[in-house]
């Protein structure tokens, strides 16, 4: 098989949908256009105080200019499978959008290995109990790459509730995509387009009282994995 695929994503912009500062919505938004290191993002492995080192590349602005940049080893989120994972917190209801590019190592086509996606991930903040109990993941995500069918562009969402995973897909186009989550209270509306000035397509719609009112918001990747 191909190596695991790389995945880029553009300018995540989290933008709280009730009124704030200007300083809050900026410490939210990464535009990734200064060259550097990504500590301005929660790493899950380091907030949940494991060894799952699950990147084998990631730049800001090295690879790709105006990109993070994202080599991901063989990860998954699913059920009780935790993946590679950035994210910071947020209160309250919010809107986020980011542009992700999903390609093979060598650039020009779609990956070739299922589950290679990249996008945003909505997730209840976990305490890992010792000793250790299945059943507490609680996300819900929004990526674009390919899913069961190499080689294809697709969207796919993941709705997990007590690490129950429920997938769907729809046709995605061709090598990137614009991704958007809004929350509204417990209503979470999951929408792409291709270009910044085009229609917007609400792909799914996600009723998740469940999620209290701080979450982690962030970006995922994933690839080999089935």
């Amino acid at each position: 098989p191909l190596p695991p695929s790389r995945s880029t994503a553009g300018s995540s912009r989290p933008t709280p949908a009730i009124a704030t500062t200007a300083d809050e919505v900026r410490r939210l938004s990464d535009e990734f256009n200064h060259p550097g290191p990504i500590d301005d993002w929660t790493r899950l492995f380091a907030a949940e105080g494991h060894s799952l080192h699950l990147l084998e590349q990631a730049d800001v602005s090295k690879t790709e200019s105006g990109w993070l940049t994202l080599v991901p080893r063989s990860n998954a989120w699913y059920q009780e499978f935790r993946g590679e994972y950035l994210f910071k917190m947020i209160d309250g209801d919010f809107m986020t959008t980011t542009r992700v590019r999903a390609l093979s190592r060598q650039g020009d086509f779609a990956p070739r290995i299922t589950y290679s996606l990249a996008g945003l991930l909505v997730r209840a903040p976990r305490t890992l109990p010792q000793p250790w109990q299945p059943g507490g993941e609680n996300y819900l995500f929004h990526t674009f790459g390919v899913s069961g069918q190499p080689g294809v562009w697709q969207f796919q969402t993941m709705n997990t509730t007590g690490s129950e995973s429920r997938i769907a897909t729809s046709d995605g186009p061709e090598g990137d995509a614009i991704l958007r989550v809004l929350r509204v209270g417990p209503h979470f509306v999951l929408a792409a387009t291709k270009r910044e000035d085009g229609d917007w397509r609400i792909l799914w719609r996600h009723h998740r009282p469940d999620l209290p009112p701080v979450v982690q918001v962030g970006l995922m990747c994933s690839t080999d994995w089935v």
